[in-house]
């Protein structure tokens, strides 16, 4: 048995490249994950291999060539040597490599630790092996298996250490969501303590490398071999070798420490730039969001990348709704196809689009009007970044825009229609007056009377149609009072079943407090009769027919706009006819528009409707849909006063409303019934003549018209009525007149005349005769407030209401001048 002894430095020099190598393989290994390529980790992990198993390959040839045996000096076969130093650096090497998979677990680390232990330990007999000395060696089993569990052992430790908490950059670099100095810090300090652990690692890993290696020096026994030479020379002594491999090998990890450490500081570098950037970003995102703004960028593919909060409150969908969807999916159809086909490859060529407007679908099922102006970003080298965009919710604009445009419209087509009934009125009154006067002379030919009876009962329907001109241009003659809605309908109950049908079926649903309205009572009978029957057309005239009514608060957001300040009660007609389409909702109430065949309708009904309720302080609104049926809502200010007691017929229901003053009753629909009989002139003389008075009862009569044809008309009624008559075409003529003539008793003067109208006419007359009756001939009813002893006619009328209004202003017990 041969015994040898250790060089002490030696041993030494072998612990401490066992405890670099450890600390410089888990330096390396923590670089691995903080790689920016898988590459990058890779040659990192093989970086940790040659560092780990080259030092304890080192440590082991060092401290083989400790060991010194008297008078023998070992030499080592290269082959052997060089496949020692692979077994070290392939065992490390697959260790790391098992280990470095995404889903590692406790089975990966024990193959992983048994392959390195194993190569390890094989790396340590390998190298005994290469030694050549002239003598016999034998192994203790007991101190084999030692070895073996201790090189295992500490495979199990090292990658336990590089896998487990090693990676102390790459946690910077994830945690690093904000660049605060005190985060910093935090940092700093933990990547210290895992220094001191690393390096605490490091020494134990060395250690155990190093009683591994020496549990199997002391396996080995060595036995001096018969006829061997005592001693075998080297050519390079064993201090000498171990010391330069000793020197290489430190300055091998030395490098790699070098590079570990500069590496970690770049890291650490990019990741606080990185982690700055970061909250540069979550700074950005978070003013993006919070905007008040409706924002949104997008992807090269049109795709949402981000939008503002207030972009997800104007369409009412939730973040995760909308990221990484195309932008489009929230337009309406012909908007989608406009922005992929024109304005989406316009934006990409040009990179910057403005001011294009579009259909957005809100998450309710709202189709919003917006303008939305869109940029491209785009990066140093001209490559797509993203396209940021803006919208602007232009839908109440656009509502208010299109509502100023009907109703001003509505007002351009009211003026002209009061202009044409005018004009047309004063034609009536010269044909109805003369065929009156006609008549008058033609007694006995009966073929001739009923020629005047048809042209007659054609110069009243022109009357009831100008009246309904008149009523849409808010130009006729109104009487508000007080009026319950309920019973003002429960007194039609007749009147519409009659005009209805019996297949018609109506229901009435009133509050018991309902206030009442300050309205035109007839011309609200008119209007509801109106709907009514358009409800019944649009039903073919079998259905149902709902009258309701409510009262609304001021200020309630159900009111219309445009209403003045105060309550109102909303009268409804609702029928569950065919309906309109929104084209013809939008022209339902123009004159002379309807959906009706020829000859089945006017056009005028619900224009007729409009303007009365225009004109009563109100609105008519209308809301259909196709085949749904259909709802014309008219809305009424409430009346200050309570209603007058209804009169009531002899069987105790309440009597309709009869027509006020001296205008023409009117048609009540679109086309006159043929069941209802048309009166002859004749019936209506005969109800309505006035005896002409004598010469001792005649006044002179002072006729002022700017129309020839209506003055001459006028002048002719007059004198048939016995009566002395002075005509003038303008009011400063007629005021010239008046001052010649104080004989003049009363004046019968039209209102619409140019230079001076009718009122002011009247003013200046009653400047010079405080006392003068004075009669209004017109067919508007937008007059100002009257004078005293002032009466108003409407136009057309026949003989005998102009007779009756001379006589209601000159009934007075006062004596009044006389014709000369």
């Amino acid at each position: 048995m041969v015994t040898g002894s250790y060089n002490s430095l030696l041993v030494a020099l072998a612990l401490l490249m066992a405890i670099a190598a450890s600390i410089t393989a888990l330096d390396l290994v923590a670089r691995a994950p903080a790689a920016a390529t898988r590459f990058g980790a890779m040659l990192w992990l093989a970086a940790a291999s040659l560092a780990m198993g080259g030092g304890i390959w080192a440590m082991h040839f060092v401290a083989m060539l400790a060991l010194s045996m008297p008078g023998m000096e070992a030499r080592y076969d290269p082959w052997l040597t060089m496949l020692s130093l692979l077994l070290a650096v392939g065992a490390t090497g697959c260790g790391f490599f098992v280990m470095s998979r995404p889903q590692r677990g406790r089975l990966s680390l024990f193959v992983g630790a048994t392959a390195m232990g194993t190569g390890i330990v094989a790396m340590h007999y390998t190298g005994m092996a290469a030694m050549r000395l002239p003598l016999d060696v034998h192994y203790d089993p007991l101190w084999v298996m030692l070895s073996v569990v201790i090189a295992i052992g500490a495979a199990f430790a090292a990658l336990a250490l590089a896998f487990g908490t090693g990676r102390p950059s790459i946690r910077l670099s994830q945690r690093g969501e904000t660049g605060s100095g005190s985060q910093v810090e935090t940092w700093r300090t933990e990547l210290r303590q895992r220094d001191l652990a690393k390096l605490g690692a490091g020494i134990i890993l060395g250690l155990a490398v190093s009683g591994m290696h020496f549990a199997g020096m002391q396996a080995a026994h060595y036995a001096m071999r018969a006829h061997e030479p005592a001693a075998i020379v080297s050519s390079l002594g064993q201090s000498r070798l171990a010391l330069g491999v000793t020197l290489i090998t430190f300055l091998i990890l030395f490098a790699a420490m070098v590079a570990a450490m500069f590496d970690r500081r770049l890291a650490a570098s990019a990741a606080r730039e990185a982690a700055a950037l970061r909250a540069s970003a979550e700074q950005f995102r978070l003013f993006y969001r919070e905007t008040p703004l409706p924002l949104h960028a997008l992807d090269a593919n049109g795709h949402i990348e981000e939008v503002s909060q207030a972009w997800l409150d104007l369409l009412g969908y939730g973040r995760e709704a909308v990221i990484g969807q195309p932008l489009i999916r929230f337009m309406t159809e012909e908007s989608a196809m406009r922005r992929v086909s024109q304005d989406w490859p316009r934006l990409i060529e040009e990179g910057m689009l403005a001011d294009r407007q579009y259909g957005f679908v809100s998450r309710d099922g709202r189709v919003l009007d917006v303008v939305s102006t869109s940029r491209v970003h785009r990066d140093e080298a001209g490559r797509f970044l993203w396209a940021v965009g803006g919208l602007m919710d232009v839908t109440a604009r656009k509502r208010a825009e299109e509502a100023l445009r009907q109703a001003q419209k509505m007002e351009a087509i009211g003026q002209l229609t009061g202009g044409i009934a005018h004009d047309f009125n004063n034609l009536l009154a010269v044909v109805t007056g003369n065929l009156e006067l006609l008549r008058r002379r033609v007694t006995t030919e009966p073929q001739s009377l009923r020629l005047l009876d048809n042209a007659m009962n054609g110069a009243r329907r022109g009357a009831a149609l100008t009246q309904r001109m008149l009523a849409f241009a808010r130009r006729q003659s109104l009487r508000p009072e007080a009026v319950s809605l309920p019973a003002l309908v429960e007194g039609m109950d007749d009147l519409i079943a009659t005009s209805l049908g019996a297949r018609m079926r109506i229901v009435k649903t009133f509050p018991e407090t309902l206030p009442a309205v300050e309205v035109d009572a007839p011309q609200l009978e008119l209007a509801l009769l109106n709907l009514a029957v358009n409800a019944r057309d649009a039903s073919g005239a079998q259905g149902e027919i709902h009258f309701a009514a409510r009262a609304v608060p001021a200020g309630d957001p159900a009111l219309p706009s445009g209403l003045q300040e105060g309550t109102y009660v909303c009268l409804s007609v609702t029928d569950q006819g065919e309906g309109m389409d929104a084209e013809t909702l939008a022209r339902v109430c123009e004159p002379f528009f309807t959906t009706k065949e020829v000859g089945k309708g006017t056009g005028l009904g619900l224009s007729m409707v409009h303007g009365f309720a225009e004109q009563s302080g109100g609105k008519l609104r209308l809301t259909s849909r196709k085949n749904e049926g259909t709802t014309a809502e008219i809305w009424l200010p409430i009346a200050a006063s309570e209603p007058k007691p209804a009169a009531l017929s002899t069987d105790g229901r309440e009597q309709p409303h009869s027509g006020m003053g001296f205008a023409p009753v009117l048609v009540t629909s679109d086309a006159p019934s043929s069941s209802e009989p048309v009166p002859k002139v004749a019936e209506i003389a005969a109800e309505t003549a006035t005896p002409s008075r004598d010469n001792g009862s005649a006044l002179t009569i002072l006729a002022v018209d700017d129309d020839a044809l209506v003055l001459m008309n006028t002048e002719a009624m007059l004198e048939d009525l016995g009566h002395r008559v002075l005509i003038a075409s303008r009011g400063r003529q007629a005021l010239e007149i008046l001052a010649d003539a104080p004989e003049i008793a009363l004046v019968v003067t039209d209102q619409s005349m140019p230079g001076m109208t009718g009122m002011e006419f009247a003013v200046a007359a009653r400047a010079m005769r405080p006392d003068l009756p004075i009669l209004l001939a017109t067919g508007y009813g937008d007059l100002p407030t009257p004078l005293p002893a002032m009466a108003r006619l409407g136009k057309p009328f026949l003989q005998a209401d102009l007779a009756r209004a001379i006589a209601a202003l000159t009934s007075s017990d006062k004596p009044s001048p006389r014709a000369a």
